[in-house]
């Protein structure tokens, strides 16, 4: 027969039946590296601090992953010395549980991606590039900001200038 423990209202608890059971095996999960009494005193701490029962079922599969993760021993470090008390556990969102290197490369996709979205102008200011005038001006709106590609025709000697307008987009040939 399962143990239930009815757990009375007190700061930042709630009332709900939880399975003993259940939160022993998840405790004995992670006791090998954070050690029993702290390992149960994190659990206990998330279901403290979430009323609904999936919710802090969903969190402690994230704590006991990094927990367990040998490439994130400074997140285990941060538990066994207090750093991370077991109710800012309760509220961390995956991303801050994760291994330095991890949240390295995370950084790198964002960075990625943000720079993907910007519009060609936002891009060369974004990496330090400076904007230049062009060779030509442009005829429809005057701009100097323009770039050319040069075409080769059909010899060294034979080719032909395209050039496009960085403001207005107006583009043209030169021969």
């Amino acid at each position: 027969m399962k143990k239930k423990r009815k757990r009375g209202k007190q700061e930042g608890e709630h009332t709900e039946n939880v399975d003993e059971i259940e939160i022993e095996r998840i405790s004995r999960l992670m006791s090998k590296e954070l050690g029993g009494a702290l390992s149960m005193s994190v659990v206990r701490g998330v279901i403290d601090l979430h009323e609904q029962k999936s919710k802090w079922k969903v969190q402690m599969k994230c704590v006991v992953a990094n927990v367990k993760d040998l490439s994130n021993p400074d997140f285990r470090r941060m538990i066994a010395s207090g750093e991370i008390s077991p109710k800012r556990i309760a509220n961390m969102r995956t991303s801050e549980m994760a291994s330095d290197k991890l949240k390295r490369e995370r950084d790198v996709i964002e960075k990625r991606a943000l720079l993907a979205r910007l519009t060609d102008e936002q891009y060369r200011k974004a990496i330090g590039e400076e904007e230049v005038d062009g060779i030509e001006c442009c005829g429809q709106c005057g701009s100097m900001k323009t770039d050319f590609v040069i075409v080769p025709v059909s010899t060294e000697k034979d080719s032909v200038v395209n050039v496009s307008c960085r403001t207005c987009g107006f583009s043209w040939k030169i021969d």
